[in-house]
């Protein structure tokens, strides 16, 4: 949910700058930035645990 915010902050921007035959980018663009998230708080969780 903390996620939430930013990415719709994001997809407006990206929404309202691009051009309109480019507004898939929008999607892409924050599913990408869910996937890194994601593999970061995996990663962390990781090395956290091995300690």
């Amino acid at each position: 949910m903390k996620l939430l915010i930013p990415f719709v902050v994001l997809g407006f921007i990206l929404i309202y700058f691009l051009p309109r035959s480019q507004n898939y980018f929008v999607m892409s663009t924050i599913l990408i930035l869910w996937i890194i998230y994601y593999g970061w708080v995996y990663i962390e969780n990781k090395r956290n645990d091995n300690r």
